[in-house]
């Protein structure tokens, strides 16, 4: 039993040790998916700050022991810091978030908090103020990490494949269920939007299964760009990784036809598209299937007016 133990935690150090080696951007990007594997919604980027970096904010869902729903706003700010982080460090940031009206100010972090950093935190929250602060530091971000095996994959977060606790249960229920819908409307049309979504996200969780087999981990640097198929117009060619999620994006929706792609000007980022979705329920925030797609294929998403902005991360 003590050696159980011990080859535990030596995976644990591990796991923060490559945490902390990762890019300040991979980090951010990390922090986004847990956010959205933690039940936030309405996740987003905020504009680039002072250092070139792009926090995060969302609304959180609260029950109140009637029964009644309320949402709280959270500001997320990201710190991968080798150092621990100090009480001027959170202190900056709150000024921020209550001028904002945030609820809720979370500090995720790779290091650790200062005891005198965590005492004045605990002072802030008691004080009752509008503004509450919450945190996510090196321990406990591990522990939060490890309860989703598909991030570790997908950071590179183990090494070796042995390593990997990755669950193909959730992709492979959601690809039965296109499939069944597929089966369904080809049996009274000769095209059908849940086949296309079946074909590309198919090919492409194939490719990434074959990844984890034999890399450990998904391959994120790898976009190999093949043509459009049909439904999809304004480009010659994208990545698989775009298409699989627009496949699957479509079939969410409904759509009757196509989509229109355009390359999107935003500073910062290598390729960011954005979708006319024509036709279509654009209340997409909250579906939980769509966003366990998005982290196989590597792409983040938010809509801007009729339009719905997408980018490859990587």
């Amino acid at each position: 039993m003590q050696f159980e133990v011990l080859l535990i935690t030596a995976q644990e150090e591990r796991v923060l040790k490559s945490i902390k080696a990762i890019s300040h951007t991979k980090f951010e990007n990390l922090t986004y998916d847990l956010m959205l594997c933690l039940g936030m919604r309405n996740v987003i980027w905020r504009s680039p700050g002072p250092d070139g970096g792009r926090d995060i904010e969302g609304i959180v869902l609260r029950e109140d022991p009637t029964g009644e729903l309320f949402s709280e706003s959270w500001f997320v700010e990201c710190k991968r810091y080798a150092a621990s982080i100090s009480w001027p460090i959170v202190y900056e940031k709150v000024a921020y978030a209550e001028s904002n009206r945030a609820d809720v100010l979370l500090m995720v972090t790779t290091a650790n908090i200062t005891p005198s950093c965590a005492t004045e935190i605990s002072k802030w929250n008691a004080q009752r103020r509008g503004l509450r602060i919450s945190r996510l530091d090196g321990p406990q971000l591990e522990v939060k990490l490890r309860s989703f095996p598909l991030l570790l994959a997908k950071y590179q977060l183990i090494k070796g494949p042995a390593q990997y606790p990755v669950s193909f249960q959730k992709i492979a229920s959601i690809l039965a269920v296109v499939c069944t819908v597929a089966e369904a409307e080809l049996e009274i049309a000769a095209e059908s939007v849940a086949a296309d979504a079946a074909f590309e996200l198919s090919r492409f969780v194939s490719s990434r299964i074959a990844q984890v087999e034999v890399l450990g981990r998904f391959d994120i640097a790898a976009k190999r760009k093949v043509a459009v198929p049909l439904w999809l117009t304004g480009l010659v060619e994208l990545s698989q990784n775009l298409i699989c999620f627009l496949a699957y994006l479509r079939y969410v929706i409904r759509a009757k036809g196509g989509f229109k792609v355009a390359v999107a000007p935003t500073p910062g980022m290598s390729l960011c598209l954005s979708v006319d979705l024509g036709v279509g329920d654009l209340v997409i925030g909250d579906d939980s299937d769509l966003v366990v797609v998005g982290m196989w294929c590597g792409v983040q998403y938010r809509i801007s007016g009729d339009d719905l902005i997408l980018w490859e991360e990587g």
